[in-house]
Parts: C-alpha cells; structure tokens; sequence
C-alpha cells in the first residue's frame, strides 16, 4: 500500500504509478491492471491522473474452488 497515481493506458488497462521517494526511488512497483469485460476499470478509468492510497494484497486461499481456469499466459 502506499501513494500511486492512477493512469489510463488505454481501454481496460490502467497502471498505478507508485510514489517515488525523496532521493527519486520507487517505493514500490507499479501495478497495471487489465480487463476485458466493459466497465470493469470504470472507477479507475474516472480517477486518471489523480493521486491516492492504492492498496493491493494477494494471498493463497486452500479454499478457492477447484477447476477454475484462467487463460493461458495468467
């Protein structure tokens, strides 16, 4: 978690643009997301160029169901 500014790069892609530090070093990595189902990005699309908190976790659920399928290259 930590400051970003969000950018649009395009149609259902936008990019969190992390905070750099006083010395110019990112603070964190910048995080692009991507959908291909319309109006999925639409509060992001909206925020372009705006700067806010952007939080972003991932962790393992053993409880996810099985045979879920992602395409290839995810």
């Amino acid at each position: 978690m930590g400051m970003s500014k969000i950018k649009v790069l395009g149609p259902g892609r936008v990019k969190a643009v992390h905070q750099l530090n006083s010395d110019g070093t990112a603070y964190a990595e910048d995080v692009t997301i991507e959908s291909d189902v319309p109006g999925r990005l639409a509060w992001l699309e909206e925020h372009d160029g705006k700067v806010g908190i952007f939080s972003f976790s991932f962790r393992p659920d053993e409880h996810a169901p099985t045979g879920v399928l992602f395409p290839d290259g995810d």
